[in-house]
């Protein structure tokens, strides 16, 4: 859930521009992927960031999102 939300919320509240909006998407699924795995209250140690890269994935797009869901699964 907190993939989906970075990436759905943050470039809708920041701007109206398309472009912009796509850019600011993946720069904010990396970066709560990042700040997953290496949160600084816990002294940067953290998961694997398997289920935040893949709320952000979902969000970012819809078909390989998807696959992605399926081939984990799969695993």
């Amino acid at each position: 859930a907190k993939g989906v939300i970075a990436v759905w919320a943050l470039p809708r509240l920041i701007t109206d521009e398309a472009t912009l909006q796509s850019l600011l998407a993946y720069v904010a699924g990396a970066a709560v992927t990042v700040g997953h795995c290496y949160p600084a209250p816990y002294g940067f140690r953290g998961g694997k960031g398997v289920a935040t890269s893949l709320g952000a994935r979902v969000d970012q797009c819809d078909s390989p999102g998807i696959a992605t869901v399926a081939i984990s699964a799969i695993r």
